[in-house]
């Protein structure tokens, strides 16, 4: 073992040596950019903060973008405390060395202290109790920053977020105009708007309230987006005063009765017509009865022209109507006479203001315009209040346009007798809640008609003041985008843990070593043995530290290995250390597998505990596939609710789990790097890997790199699978998302009505003509189920599937429901026969004062209509004095009964100045048609309105004529012919030219208009061709829309192919706004699977490649367990006398020049205290390669 002539003799003293070693991580200028960096990162959190909570949110991302903000701050978090681990793991190395290069002190309290492989919460508590405040502090710090990374992973969250947008450009696409033209000559539309708002077949168009006509607003956002803006609105209104009426009397229907009614400032004569009717007097002899009359009459006070004393008078009253008897036989007479019971009259001067108003708009909707805060009322210098009453009433059309004699209107079974004004105001009888006596009192007659007015102004105002404009202007949009924000909880709980981390580094920097302290780094078993050699009071406390072989239950023995008060007892600078030569025990090699379980394993490295380990990293893996797959499956895991804090239970909570594993992980590599170099000295090893050999003390890249070199696998393979640890609570920070997801269900759409092919009857209704005139002339959207000229069948929406427990109807956002569905509809249009000019005959007719008839003839056409006045004169139309006897003309209506043609349309341009009157005319005739198809439609809501952003589609390949049918007798064809029929009955629309009636004066006015020029323009004649069919088939669809629908189950319609129309459709319902779910991210999950993989594979790596982990019987992490392994074999006798002041290379020499080349670690006999006595111990000593074998006396257990 030794080589001849060698004395084993401890040297007598060192030579004088420097101290130059101390820490690297435990120095000033290492400390204080620590200290900088995190008071920069306590700021970068608060900053964040402030920017999240002031712009809701720190920035817009998309799901797949998220990895950055959320694995960031984790990553950086992790990186710091891996930095810090070294400043941490040096505290602790250096904390016993620093004990007893300070002062003498207790060897309990420096030679046994070992914080390296305490628990790291204990070394806390510990420390402080021995007062090493470095150490506690460093700890304290290293623990804070674990739970900041546990807390990262909640601080950045990607969530749907309501984020508004200031200065959003917004363009107003009308504004009102300085100009009553258009109120002093209005058309029908206004009244035709009302009534249909009024019996409730109309939505309101956009940019009319009922106070309101304001500017409609545009905007290029998402339909889920609210935009507010202030623009200008017009509101009229009714500044009244109450009346005193007269006393009058009625006779002799229709005989106007006259009436006076005054106020304070004005006195004015009115007329009531159609009090009564006789008609509908049941019995005149005997006839007594009451009847409620309302008038809304225009005024004036003292019968001024002048605008300033117009007024309206209202007026409601209940009336007592009986016949009077006056005298007898031949001067015999009965006068109808009326007596006031009970009225309310008010005389109303007219009022208007334009004001700004603030709109709220929700995708296509506008959910509310209330009055703005800064408004400041104007009016338009050229309209007076009055301009705008006096088209209020004008209007209105004449009563017997309308009915045949004064209008009844019966409102809970009570007759009124009311005018136009009155009939459309009273017909919204739904406030009044059949309590018409609250008419009689003027509070309530004001408040209800000055409601009206303002609702049928708003409506007037729209149409005739406001023209199409694109004015660019600014709103505030609120938008749910998907943000990046910071977590108020998370971010104030990490400020706080980060301000005590400033404090304690701030002490650690206090603390940190300002000088060295120790001639040489003591990381290494070689390094302790010179610096216990060099402390003479170490070597003499370290010669009782040993490994015997009570502890390992070898034998029997008195001598406690460790016998702390035997050490604390010793005394005396130079007691010396004698080295004596050993005499190893030799042990057979089939005790020696035997006697590696006599040991004890570090806990992290028990099979019980690894295989316990390996288990639960094989479940998280199979959890996380299951997980994925559920919220693949299910477009999530679960609904999210209100709560704040909710989401830590999905960001926290697995972080926390995986921070756990990988502190188990680090705990590995920690212990099996310690057992490497024992490992190595087991089999016989060189210097540099035994004695020498530094695996913790060191970074984690330079480890692995170090244990590939030497061939220190298995050490390796935990080092990767630390690293891999490591970063699973940084992919754990994305692992749970949440998400606006869209929610999707399986629901019905049930077939409600159909049309009929067979019923005649049911176009005997010209106010079926409202919606497609309003349809073509002003912005309102298309009758429920029709589009352009497609009339699709009824539908409903069950509602079943919004009522489960998780989807209760309020998660559903019901007025953005998507519901797509492909279905069988009519497809209206006509076929046509051209005529050009010379088809044409045309004539005219000279009349008195310049004025005459435009005669029209198409050749082949030999039937005139009833009307026309001469036999050959297929069309007509009235020509003006001169100045208007150039222009266009067009004209549509249906032939005689017999004809094989449904229509005749005409149009053209006439001049009739010149001597050589010319004229350009185009015409055609026309039949309807009509087709079933199938229709691919897009549903918005709970009541099935067509998304205006997505057409209907009509599936070409599936179209079908529908043709009469011998066996039901099909009079689909006469039904549609009675539509030209009503084209008379179309509502008076003012076009361009007096010469045009209401289909050409609405084709060249409406939504599609053609100019009025291409009349007269041969090169726009197919234009104006496909306008005529386009506008007839909007108005033939809406028509079977509005006026044909029958209850499906009475319906013969067969539109469906098969002649069996469904009753029901199977649909996936979407909610495109949807509602916020926890996502499992899947890049997160594989990224997670792969970590957790490579950590199990390498982990039973490791196992295989360091299947004995029983190579000491305690942690060889303190001094006092590295001497106590020295002190018995010969290394303290093979040490140079200046082996302080020697490198690692030049102390390789000095055993190479020994002819020690290798060292071992076994079990050898050593001399007892007593005379004679032997012990058995566990020892390292440095061998000769040639007595590297297991019978080389160096037993191994």
């Amino acid at each position: 073992m030794f080589p001849e002539n060698y004395v084993a003799d401890f040297p007598k003293s060192d030579p004088p040596s420097k101290i130059t070693w101390r820490p690297f991580y435990l120095r000033r200028r290492i400390l204080g950019p620590f200290i900088i960096l995190f008071v920069s990162l306590l700021l970068t959190i608060i900053a964040l903060s402030q920017i999240s909570y002031r712009n809701q949110g720190l920035a817009t991302s998309l799901p797949g973008l998220h990895y950055l903000w959320t694995y960031g701050p984790t990553a950086i978090l992790a990186l710091v405390a891996a930095v810090w681990a070294r400043v941490s793991f040096q505290a602790k190395l250096i904390a016993p060395w620093l004990r007893l290069h300070e002062k003498p002190v207790n060897v309990e309290e420096a030679f046994l202290l070992d914080y390296v492989s305490t628990f790291p919460p204990l070394v806390v508590f510990r420390s402080l109790r021995s007062r090493d405040f470095l150490v506690a502090t460093t700890s304290t710090v290293s623990l804070i920053l674990s739970i900041l990374i546990v807390l990262s992973t909640g601080l950045i969250t990607l969530s749907p977020t309501p984020v508004t947008m200031e200065n959003t450009p917004v363009t107003l696409q009308n504004t009102f105009v300085n100009n009553s033209t258009k109120l002093q000559d209005p058309d029908a539309l206004a009244w035709l708007t009302m009534s249909g708002l009024v019996e409730g077949i109309l939505k309101p168009p956009e940019g009319v309230t009922r106070n309101f006509a304001y500017q409609r607003i545009n905007a290029s956002l998402p339909t889920t987006a609210e935009l507010r803006t202030t623009v200008d609105a017009l509101s009229a209104d009714l500044d009244c005063e109450t009346a005193t009426i007269g006393p009058f009397t009625i006779f002799d229907f229709p005989d106007p009765v006259n009436v006076t009614l005054k106020t304070p400032t004005c006195a004015v004569d009115a007329q009531l017509e159609g009090i009564f009717d006789v008609d509908l007097i049941p019995d005149p002899l005997s006839f007594v009865s009451r009847r409620y009359v309302s008038r809304f009459v225009p005024v004036s006070c003292g019968g001024s022209a002048d605008k300033h004393d117009q007024r309206i008078m209202m007026l409601f009253g209940l009336l007592r109507l009986s016949l009077q008897s006056v005298g007898s036989g031949a001067n015999f007479s009965q006068h109808y006479n009326a007596t006031t019971l009970q009225s309310a009259q008010l005389i109303c001067k007219p009022t208007y203001n334009i004001s700004r108003v603030d709109v709220i708009k929700n995708g296509s909707e506008v959910q509310s315009v209330s009055l703005s805060a800064q408004s400041v009322s104007r009016r338009l210098d050229k309209i007076d209040a009055w301009d705008i009453a006096r088209g209020y009433f004008d209007s209105h059309p004449d009563v017997l346009d309308v009915w045949s004699s004064p209008p009844t209107l019966t409102v809970c079974k009570e007759s009124l007798s009311v005018d136009t004004q009155s009939y459309v105001a009273l017909s919204d009888s739904s406030k009044l809640q059949c309590q018409l006596d609250l008419l009689l009192k003027d509070e309530h007659l004001q408040k209800y008609m000055t409601a009206h007015y303002q609702r049928y102004t708003a409506v007037l105002a729209h149409l005739t003041i406001m023209e199409q404009a694109s004015v660019p202007s600014i709103g505030t949009a609120v938008l749910v985008k998907s943000r990046l924000l910071v977590q108020a909880f998370a971010a104030q709980f990490m400020v706080a843990l980060l301000a005590s981390v400033v404090i304690l580094s701030a002490i650690a920097f206090a603390l940190a070593l300002r000088s060295p302290v120790l001639e040489r780094n003591p990381n290494t078993m070689i390094a302790q043995a010179i610096l216990v050699v060099r402390d003479c009071h170490l070597s003499r406390a370290s010669q009782h530290m040993k490994y015997t072989a009570s502890q390992l239950s070898i034998k029997e023995t008195s001598i406690n290995s460790l016998d702390r008060t035997h050490i604390a007892t010793l005394a005396g600078p130079d007691f010396p250390i004698k080295p004596t030569k050993p005499e190893f025990l030799d042990i057979n090699r089939e005790s020696i597998e035997d006697n590696r379980a006599i040991g004890v394993s570090p806990l992290t490295l028990r099979k019980s505990v690894k295989t316990v380990i390996c288990l639960l990293v094989f479940g998280i893996i199979t959890a996380l596939e299951v997980t994925l797959h559920i919220s693949n499956r299910n477009t999530g895991l679960g609904r999210v609710g209100n709560d704040a804090y909710l989401h830590y239970l999905w960001t926290t909570v697995p972080s926390t789990v995986m921070s756990l594993l990988s502190l188990y992980f680090s705990a590995v590599d920690f212990d099996v790097r310690a057992l490497t170099a024992y490992n190595f000295l087991e089999a016989g090893a060189p210097f540099d890997l035994t004695v020498n050999l530094n695996l913790l003390d060191s970074s984690g890249p330079r480890v692995a790199l170090k244990e590939w070199q030497i061939g220190a696998f298995s050490g390796l393979a935990t080092t990767v699978a630390m690293f891999a640890a490591n970063f699973l609570t940084v992919f754990t920070s994305s692992l749970f998302i949440t998400a606006s997801i869209p929610r999707n269900a399986s629901s019905q759409l049930s077939t409600v009505n159909s049309f009929s092919r067979s019923d005649p009857r049911i176009f005997n209704n010209s106010d079926g003509f409202i919606l497609p005139s309003l349809v073509l002339e002003t912005n309102l959207s298309y009758p429920a189920f029709t589009y352009e000229n497609l009339a699709i069948p009824g539908l409903a929406l069950s509602l079943d599937f919004m009522t489960g427990s998780e989807s209760g109807v309020g998660n559903w956002h019901g007025s953005s429901l998507v519901s797509n569905v492909v279905t069988s509809a009519f497809r209206t249009g006509i076929s046509c026969e051209l005529y050009d000019s010379s088809h044409f005959d045309i004539r005219f007719t000279p009349h008195d004062r310049g004025h005459g008839t435009l005669g029209i003839k198409i050749q082949d056409i030999f039937n005139p209509l009833n009307d026309v006045p001469s036999n050959d004169e297929l069309f007509f139309t009235d020509i003006g004095p001169p100045a208007q006897q150039k222009g266009f003309f067009g004209l549509a209506g249906t032939p005689s009964p017999g004809l094989t043609t449904q229509y005749i349309y005409v149009w053209g341009n006439f001049d009739l100045t010149t001597s050589a009157s010319s004229t350009f005319a185009s015409g055609m005739s026309c039949n309807d048609t009509i087709e079933a198809v199938d229709v691919e439609v897009t549903f918005v809501g709970t009541s099935l309105d067509i998304d205006p952003s997505k057409h209907p589609v009509p599936i070409e390949s599936t179209a079908r004529r529908i043709t009469p049918s011998e066996s039901d007798l099909d009079n689909l064809s006469e039904v549609l012919a009675e539509i030209g029929d009503q084209y008379l009955h179309l509502p008076p629309i003012k076009g361009p030219s007096n010469n045009l009636d209401t289909f050409f004066s609405i084709l060249t006015t409406s939504r599609y208009a053609q100019p009025l020029s291409a009349l007269g323009d041969p090169t726009r004649r197919e234009d104006v061709i496909d306008a005529i069919k386009f506008q007839h088939s909007i108005i033939t669809a809406a028509m079977l829309s509005t006026q044909s629908r029958i209850p499906f189950n009475n319906t013969n319609a067969t539109i469906h192919p098969s002649g069996n129309d469904p009753n029901a459709y199977n649909v996936t319902v979407t909610d495109p706004i949807g509602s916020t779910r926890v996502v499992q991210d899947a890049t997160s999950t594989r990224i997670l699977e792969v970590l957790l993989a490579a950590m199990l594979i390498l982990s039973i790596i490791s196992w295989a490649l360091m299947p004995h982990t029983t190579l000491l019987p305690k942690p060889s992490t303190s001094i006092a367990s590295t001497v106590a392994l020295l002190i018995g074999g010969n290394i303290f006798a093979c040490l140079p006398p200046n082996g302080v002041s020697m490198n690692d290379e030049e102390l390789k020499s000095h055993f190479l020049s020994l002819g020690f080349d290798k060292f071992r670690m076994g079990w050898g006999i050593v001399k007892g205290e007593n005379e004679g006595e032997e012990r058995e111990r566990l020892m390292v000593c440095a061998v000769l390669s040639e007595e590297d074998s297991m019978d080389s006396g160096l037993g191994t257990r």
